[in-house]
């Protein structure tokens, strides 16, 4: 696998975010990268533009099935996997050119730990701006177990800034797979880590989160 990541992204009505993900990860300076485009039922145009970017980027590996949520997305896409680390993002957000370098920097040198995660901006979409950065407490720029804090929702879950070891993470989700719900998909992603491992942390502002007032992580609900 020679230090191959793979990076997984949901599709679903994302036609107007699609080319813009797509690109900041054609874009990272790391390339040794899998490309896993799971389209879950989407009405839209996504199809499209899927079978034009797996065209152009032969690392990229396009899969189209019925929807069923997030998490069946994810399960699916799992089993095209064939690389040493993963991380999936999801398609209204983007990464920086050297997001992928510098996580896998961090874990070939700490070996010790199960996952790596980097800071980000939150860009409010309504007001056109960045209105702060993921890792707002001292305590959180550091490497350290992370379970409670992601419990309890005292840090940061999205799963576009952990990059994960699969040997590790296939030891604690016995055949490769997450429960299957249309919500929570990425707790259940990072839970089972942060239990039995600490999780590395670097710094440098590499992913932007995108926040839209009627998303679903928005949901008072």
């Amino acid at each position: 696998m020679n230090d191959k990541i793979s990076v997984i992204i949901p599709i679903y009505n994302v036609e107007a975010y699609l080319n813009k993900c797509l690109q900041s990860i054609a874009d990272q300076t790391y390339s040794n990268l899998e490309i896993i485009l799971i389209n879950d039922g989407s009405p839209d145009g996504c199809d499209k533009l899927c079978k034009e970017w797996e065209q152009k980027d032969s690392r990229i590996i396009y899969i189209k099935k019925e929807n069923g949520g997030a998490a069946s997305a994810i399960n699916n896409a799992f089993s095209y996997l064939s690389s040493e680390y993963f991380e999936v993002l999801d398609v209204d957000d983007y990464i920086y050119p050297q997001n992928i370098e510098i996580k896998m920097q961090f874990l070939k040198e700490h070996p010790e730990v199960m996952f790596v995660r980097n800071n980000g901006e939150i860009f409010n979409v309504e007001k056109g701006q960045v209105v702060s950065t993921f890792c707002v407490r001292d305590d959180e720029k550091s490497t350290y177990n992370i379970f409670r804090d992601l419990l309890y929702g005292r840090t940061y879950n999205w799963t576009g800034t952990y990059l994960i070891r699969t040997e590790s993470f296939i030891k604690m989700n016995k055949g490769l797979e997450i429960y299957n719900s249309r919500y929570g998909q990425n707790m259940q992603l990072l839970l089972p880590v942060a239990y039995y491992s600490e999780c590395g942390f670097v710094p440098e502002v590499l992913t932007r989160y995108n926040e839209y007032p009627n998303s679903i992580s928005h949901d008072s609900r």
